[in-house]
């Protein structure tokens, strides 16, 4: 008589999105990400209105040379994409806001917060109008949670099944 063993292994990813796997003691994480609409749309708006700074130059025989143009133009594309790559990481450990490996930590730094020391999750309305939501800790301290993310509502759900 034969039997067969099944094993099952979860696979998340880590902040180098890199898969890794789950222990069996350690739940899945959630991944939140920018919405594509939102990134797609600055990064066409930034191209849009860069790409014909160089010809510019040449046509007006501007003093700053197309291709240190070109130059900046990339490395503003650069900026702006690491820029556009936050996300939002829930577990059963807390929250974090985050970016991939390859963002310099100088140039945009997260943060992370464990669910013991959240004490609310605070709605607050803007200036136009909005709502924006902030994490209060037991210090006094308010965290801004990024809105546009893929699946808001989930992530807020899954907050609020995190604080109870």
């Amino acid at each position: 008589m034969a039997s067969s063993l099944t094993v099952s292994i979860d696979l998340k990813y880590n902040d180098h999105d890199e898969a890794v796997t789950a222990n069996s003691t350690d739940t899945s994480s959630s991944v939140f990400r920018l919405s594509p609409l939102i990134r797609i749309t600055l990064l066409c708006l930034y191209v849009a209105l860069t790409t014909p700074l160089p010809f510019l130059s040449q046509v007006t025989a501007a003093p700053v040379p197309p291709a240190l143009l070109w130059v900046g133009i990339i490395m503003g594309f650069i900026a702006l994409y690491a820029a556009l790559s936050e996300r939002v990481i829930v577990d059963e450990q807390g929250i974090q806001v985050t970016y991939p490996q390859w963002v310099p930590r100088f140039f945009r730094k997260g943060w992370s917060l464990p669910w013991s020391e959240v004490k609310e999750l605070k709605p607050r309305t803007t200036g136009q109008g909005g709502i924006v939501y902030y994490f209060l800790t037991q210090e006094g301290k308010a965290y801004l949670l990024p809105m546009r993310v893929v699946g808001f509502a989930r992530l807020v759900k899954l907050v609020q099944e995190k604080q109870g």
